[in-house]
């Protein structure tokens, strides 16, 4: 029998782990080109502030990733549904975790606790 919630659980960790290690790329260094000024300097010798606009190569890196993340989340969609499919809805109304312990009322035998214990003196 197949561990279906043990994979449902572990897919999307798996491709978080996936996707974590794939290697980082940089983007380029912005040119000379990419600078705009935002003011003019006086005679006094005040600096001027300079602007850097991003460079545009940040979308193209980001590709791998998402698509990765896209076929994680896919195919954990696709193992959901195949789940729900095959859950057998034979035994609707009994838990198929419920078993008995000791002491516990579907188990036959009863324990009392100290409060309703009568006193042994």
């Amino acid at each position: 029998m197949l561990p279906w919630l043990t994979l449902a659980i572990a897919l999307p960790a798996i491709g978080a782990a996936v996707i974590w290690a794939l290697p980082r790329v940089k983007a380029p260094a912005a040119s000379g080109g990419a600078t705009a000024s935002a003011g003019a300097g006086s005679a006094s010798g005040t600096a001027t502030a300079t602007k850097v606009r991003p460079a545009t190569g940040g979308a193209a890196s980001a590709e791998p990733a998402k698509r990765l993340a896209l076929g994680f989340s896919v195919a954990t969609l696709l193992l959901v549904v195949a789940m729900a499919l095959n859950f057998d809805t034979s035994g609707a109304g009994a838990s198929s975790s419920r078993r008995s312990t000791p002491g516990s009322p579907t188990s036959g035998s009863t324990s009392r606790s100290a409060s309703t214990a009568s006193p042994s003196c």
